[in-house]
């Protein structure tokens, strides 16, 4: 936090919800530090409509049994790290 100006490091301890990505000289993110992420909360109704947007794909998605084949690996993977 030694490098944020003194407004970002008063936010950050007031508990706003913050995400900051350092870029190199390409503009390419080098680091990324969150900060109060806990205290974002999205609302109900969100998450809802997100939902039902995203369904149809999820449906159409694990229709293949070649997805569901891949996901299934993907998680035993996942579960051994």
């Amino acid at each position: 936090m030694s490098d944020m100006d003194e407004k970002t490091k008063r936010d950050i301890e007031n508990g706003v919800p913050m995400i900051v990505s350092y870029l190199d000289e390409n503009k390419n993110t080098t680091k990324t530090d969150t900060y109060n992420l806990e205290n974002v909360k999205i609302p109900d109704y969100t998450l809802r409509n997100f939902a039902r947007e995203i369904l149809p794909d999820i449906k159409e998605f694990y229709s293949h049994e070649e997805n569901v084949k891949n996901f299934e690996e993907w998680q035993k993977k996942r579960e051994k790290k």
